[in-house]
């Protein structure tokens, strides 16, 4: 009898399924970050004949100046380690905030130091090559060849934004929305009685929490990591105007790089004036807005210059 009712209990078993929802969702969010780091880098590495290629000695000298940058503690800067990733962004995973640490990932362009050097057959657009004498490929051979002080800058914000807690409040963001979503339901229908009113209104109800519980997880999963591209940026900026300026610059490669691939591709994947184009959420701070404050800084300290001469 006890095993019985201990199956037919259908709000037990609702709310085991909702708790196990909520852990997986949260380890879906955070192990990738800690306990299988090492595999999700190997995934994200860019290999070359089946072998991963090593950093050139001057890729690693400028890794460590952007390490110097961020006014990290050495025990922190330790666990951060570079490798080469595939495409022609930066990329980062992990958490200082855990004794796995944190890789970042440097793309094959910024091992060329003039537009000679770009290996123009090996980049494609998917399978398709580019056209490198197009107006496009043009903008898109100056865009992806950085200066020192630009990679520096790049590299030394991917740095910051992995000495945060962001990998374990995207979890907590993700299992929370779950286990909220599922409490609200089940107080919304022990108050209104609604298990013994129709199907059709309990799904109603259902949908209605289910778009509310996703809302609330995707504005906080993206408002965090708006604020934290924000306070990286914020945090360079305040080094001195020579920081404030490569940051800039910076974004002026990556806003160009994204027009001329806009017009490589004939998607509305990014913006005209270069910024990555969402149909609702805002997932990432907008390069735009990013490349204003450091011209804001950049404006400050001249200001401030001009008033000491």
């Amino acid at each position: 009898m006890f095993k019985r009712n201990y199956f037919q209990n259908r709000s037990a078993w609702a709310y085991r399924g909702a708790a196990t929802a909520s852990i997986l969702a949260f380890a879906g969010y955070y192990l990738p970050h800690t306990l299988f780091l090492s595999k999700y880098k190997e995934f994200m590495t860019c290999y070359r004949e089946g072998f991963e290629p090593q950093l050139p000695d001057k890729i690693m000298r400028r890794f460590d100046t952007a390490c110097s940058l961020t006014k990290m503690k050495e025990k922190e800067l330790k666990l951060i380690k570079p490798f080469c990733t595939f495409g022609l962004d930066l990329f980062h995973a992990g958490t200082t905030k855990s004794h796995f640490g944190a890789v970042v990932g440097i793309p094959i362009n910024y091992f060329y130091s003039n537009e000679a050097e770009i290996e123009r057959p090996s980049i494609k657009l998917k399978t398709e090559s580019i056209k490198w004498g197009s107006q496009e490929g043009e903008l898109l051979a100056n865009s992806i060849v950085l200066t020192e002080d630009e990679q520096i800058y790049g590299i030394a914000h991917s740095i910051l934004m992995t000495h945060s807690h962001q990998r374990m409040l995207n979890g907590l963001y993700a299992s929370g929305s779950i286990i909220g979503t599922y409490t609200l339901g089940h107080f919304l229908n022990q108050r209104m009685q609604l298990l013994s009113r129709p199907f059709l209104l309990r799904g109603i109800l259902y949908a209605i929490l289910g778009l509310f519980g996703f809302g609330l997880w995707a504005l906080l999963k993206d408002a965090t990591h708006v604020y934290y591209e924000g306070l990286a940026d914020d945090t360079l900026g305040d080094l001195g105007p020579e920081v404030a300026d490569s940051g800039v610059r910076f974004y002026e490669k990556i806003m160009g790089k994204n027009k001329a691939l806009r017009g490589l591709t004939k998607t509305n994947t990014y913006s005209t004036e270069g910024d990555i184009c969402y149909l609702i959420r805002t997932k990432t701070f907008p390069y735009t807005a990013r490349k204003a404050l450091l011209q804001d800084k950049l404006k400050e300290y001249r200001d401030k210059e001009e008033k000491e001469n």
